[in-house]
């Protein structure tokens, strides 16, 4: 029932940062054919706002109880949990052998993939509400940068924890940065698109957005694609910072808190009015929209001709992109309160109810009991 594209670029076994790739793109390998069925649910604790990420057969999730959890990708079976100095709020990211979470409290921190083993951690000076992303340098090694409510952007070496350097705005940095080659990308409550040096974190352009930037940046092609609190989505061009194309999309304007998803042809973007956003990618004109019951603050993802979505009115929503005809939905039973994460051909997707959903093919193996949970019934 549900096949995977051949010949991707990334495996769809893995999502190991926020939104599948560095780039931020919200699009997947995975190709649904049918509406998924509810594999499993397992309780992952309250206050759960972070984005799952997987890798390794394992999907990790922090929630505000201040523990970072880690399951099976397959059963939602438990393997470890680790204390956190904080509530996490933002996705995990996966990179080799470790795990790094940001927290509440200003901190982030390394553990052992396989055994949830502290390794490092470093402290700023404000909320770390977005998560980390990666910086693969040529040699070989890694960095990690992140954004802090102390205003700052952060490159920490990703072995050991050490600063590399920083960047600092105005206001607070709020989402999770998008890694462009040798460039990192991020909005932030300034109003600017900033494009810092992913070497030595020099700024090297920024553009006015026209209201502040709470959600990821989207980057492809060297075009960045935002949408902000004034109701607006843009696309800019990276190479010179000028802005290709500016839509105001509902009526009145409300605000995108969300990130962007890249499709081939569209850009798809979910707003607080409770609307999915169709925009082509060249002239940003709208082509169609989904109303859904409540607001869309997580973002869709793109899983070939279906972009999967979740909202507050606690209903997981399968949309044509073609057309934005509604294929399916799934009434969990709770407010989707995280972004959607596609890994082993699953849909992974949290709730105010402090359990993570995991859906796919109904011919998948049969999760363990200790992992299963009620969640609602799916609704054509």
């Amino acid at each position: 029932m549900l096949a995977l594209c051949l010949g991707a670029a990334s495996p769809a076994a893995d999502w190991p940062t926020h939104r599948g790739d560095g780039r931020l793109t919200g699009r997947s390998t995975l190709r649904l054919t049918e509406s998924p069925a509810l594999l499993w649910s397992a309780p992952v604790g309250e206050g759960l706002q972070g984005t799952p990420v997987a890798a390794a057969n394992r999907v990790i999730v922090g929630a505000g109880d201040a523990v970072l959890r880690c399951l099976a990708l397959e059963t939602g079976g438990p393997l470890w949990q680790a204390a956190t100095q904080g509530a996490v709020e933002g996705p995990a990211l996966i990179s080799g052998e470790a795990v790094y979470a940001g927290t509440v409290d200003g901190a982030l921190q390394a553990f052992n993939l396989a055994t949830g083993a502290a390794l490092w951690t470093f402290r700023s000076e404000g909320k770390v509400a977005g998560g980390p992303n990666l910086i693969a340098l040529p040699d070989g090694k890694r960095r990690l940068v992140f954004g802090s409510y102390d205003m700052k952007l952060y490159c920490l070496d990703a072995d050991s924890g050490a600063l590399v350097w920083s960047f600092e705005t105005s206001n607070y940095v709020n989402a999770t940065p998008a890694v462009d080659g040798t460039r990192v990308v991020f909005g932030g409550c300034d109003g600017l698109l900033h494009v810092v040096s992913a070497a030595d974190g020099k700024e090297l352009r920024s553009t006015e957005a026209g209201a502040y930037v709470a959600a990821p940046v989207s980057v492809e092609s060297g075009l960045a694609y935002l949408g902000h609190y004034g109701g607006e989505v843009l696309c800019v061009d990276l190479e010179n910072g000028a802005i290709r194309w500016r839509a105001t999309p509902g009526a009145p304007p409300e605000a995108f808190m969300g990130p962007l998803a890249l499709a081939t042809e569209v850009v798809l973007a979910g707003s607080r009015d409770g609307q999915l956003y169709s925009l082509d990618r060249v002239t940003g004109a709208r082509r169609w929209s989904f109303r859904a019951s409540g607001p869309l603050d997580d973002g869709a993802v793109v899983c070939g001709e279906v972009a999967v979505v979740g909202g507050e009115d606690g209903r997981l929503y399968g949309v044509a992109v073609a057309d934005g005809r509604k294929l399916w939905s799934y009434d969990v039973g709770a407010a989707l309160t995280t972004g959607i994460a596609v890994a082993g051909e699953r849909i992974l997707v949290g709730a105010a109810n402090g359990r993570l959903y995991a859906f796919g093919s109904r011919t998948a193996r049969p999760p363990a009991s200790a992992a299963t949970g009620t969640g609602g019934a799916p609704r054509r």
